[in-house]
This record gives structure tokens, C-alpha cells and sequence, in this order.
């Protein structure tokens, strides 16, 4: 299955700014560099299927939370 780098980039850099959180902050979260997240945000670096997991139970915790 093919993915849309720059989709999913704008979708992943879309929650971050919902959260209010920094590159730096959410790539913490992501346990990648704020480089390789700017990279993601961009299209131009791809995601494992791990920061992709990391990703949705991170944003999963935030929802359930509220």
C-alpha cells in the first residue's frame, strides 16, 4: 500500500499545532529528532510503522483523557 507523504505530513504537523506543541516537544513523544519530524511534516522523510503506532496511542491517550 502506497502512502501519501506530504498527506499524511500535513495531517501529523495538523494535530501537533492542535496540541500546541512544539516540533521538539511532540518529537519527544514520537521518540524520533525534531529534525526527522520537520522532515515527516514535509513529506520528504517517511514514518515507521512504530512512530506511526506511537503516534495514534499518543493522540488516543490525549482523547480518551479529555
Amino acid at each position: 500500500m502506497l502512502v501519501d507523504k506530504v498527506a499524511l505530513g500535513r495531517r501529523i504537523k495538523a494535530m501537533r499545532q492542535n496540541l500546541e506543541m512544539t516540533q521538539e516537544e511532540f518529537a519527544d513523544r514520537l521518540n524520533c529528532t525534531n529534525s526527522h519530524l520537520g522532515k515527516i511534516e514535509n513529506g520528504k522523510g517517511g514514518i515507521s510503522i512504530r512512530n506511526r503506532s506511537s503516534c495514534a496511542t499518543f493522540m488516543s491517550a490525549l482523547i480518551n483523557s479529555l
